[in-house]
């Protein structure tokens, strides 16, 4: 099974609304994502990429990311609008991965392959731990090919608590092993959603924290049983937010 691994936290507005919107021309989507969050577009070359490699291998596309922190945002309106006084309600990393991957079917840049979604993690290391558990509810155990990418530390600590049978990917890979020759759809679309320059220079300053805190609970796992102390944290600071 091919797993994507969400990274948190992205708002849905009126503008990301708008992305999904069935009657956005090809063009205006691939112009909007040039100028979306990073986050967004980062979650959607993973998203992206993993969906077409779960269809070339034709194996079942899986998320369990649990944590409830992306916002939809309300609608606003006039002051007799209703809708004006609805609050924002938040979603997890597996709601907004299937929510995408509808926008990626209806528009033909994905197939339509399962999609299999459990809300059960708040960091990677619960995240492989639920895929894990997920691999072996089949009849026969499925191998997870997870897709993450660098430099967030998110691709690392899935491989080192996946099993030593399993596999973490970058997107990148997993398209020259799902689609050598994607459309030129899928390929307008693939280039849309890549990091500007800026972000690919501020990458690895901005992941920094994010490595001091794997590499600390990496030392720490000498002293601490599982879970390690990055999950620990996780538990204790990503409280779900409700509507």
């Amino acid at each position: 099974m091919v797993a994507p691994f969400f990274r948190a936290s992205v708002v849905m507005d009126a503008a990301a609304r708008r992305l999904c919107a069935r009657d956005l021309p090809a063009a205006e989507l691939e112009a909007a994502l040039r100028q979306a969050p990073e986050i967004l577009r980062q979650n959607l070359r993973r998203l992206f990429a993993a969906a077409l490699l779960a269809d070339a291998l034709g194996a079942p596309l899986v998320s369990v990311e649990g944590w409830r922190s992306n916002e939809i945002a309300r609608k606003r309106g006039g002051p007799h609008d209703r809708r004006s006084t609805r609050r924002s309600r938040f979603v997890t990393g597996s709601w907004w991965f299937a929510l995408w991957r509808r926008v990626l079917r209806r528009r033909g840049l994905v197939g339509p392959g399962a999609f299999l979604r459990r809300d059960v993690s708040r960091c990677t290391w619960e995240e492989a731990h639920g895929l894990i558990a997920m691999a072996g509810s089949f009849s026969e155990p499925h191998r997870i090919i997870g897709i993450s990418d660098m430099p967030c530390p998110s691709a690392v600590r899935a491989a080192r608590y996946l099993r030593t049978r399993d596999e973490v990917m970058t997107p990148s890979v997993a398209l020259v092993r799902a689609a050598p020759l994607l459309t030129p759809a899928q390929l307008a679309f693939w280039n849309a959603i890549q990091p500007r320059a800026r972000e690919a220079h501020l990458a690895a300053i901005v992941e920094a924290p994010n490595w001091v805190v794997h590499g600390l609970s990496e030392i720490g796992r000498v002293v601490v049983s599982d879970p390690p102390l990055e999950a620990r944290l996780a538990r204790a600071l990503r409280a779900d937010r409700r509507s």
